[in-house]
């Protein structure tokens, strides 16, 4: 799938324009953030100083009795339903539509900051 998709220095620009000052989000985005330190280091360049956000870590607080956290669980649990499972637009997508479950349900009990 990746193997004529550009490299990511050739990319670097665009990832740091795209993603500017907002907010990072994924989940269990130590995993990924990990990856792209590393790529980073190699480049010698730094992570990027925005602030994160794990749903991972946000469901697990609010869904303590779910048996298991995972993305694919949470997508059943939830009834998020996302094509292209562990592809990286459904994650993507997946993970988009789980932060707005979170939000509603933080809301619902009066938390407005995470």
């Amino acid at each position: 799938m990746v193997a004529n998709a550009r490299r990511f220095e050739e990319i670097y620009e665009e990832f740091i324009n795209f993603i500017e000052d907002s907010v990072i989000v994924g989940h269990n985005l130590s995993f990924d953030m990990s990856f792209l330190e590393h790529k980073l280091n190699i480049m010698g360049k730094t992570l990027p100083k925005n602030d994160t956000l794990d749903t991972l870590h946000l469901a697990k607080k609010l869904y303590p009795h779910f048996p298991s956290c995972s993305l694919p669980s949470l997508r059943r649990q939830l009834c998020i339903e996302v094509k292209d499972e562990h592809r990286a637009l459904g994650d993507v997508i997946a993970t988009a539509e789980l932060l707005k479950k979170i939000l509603n349900e933080l809301a619902k009990k009066g938390i407005k900051e995470i």
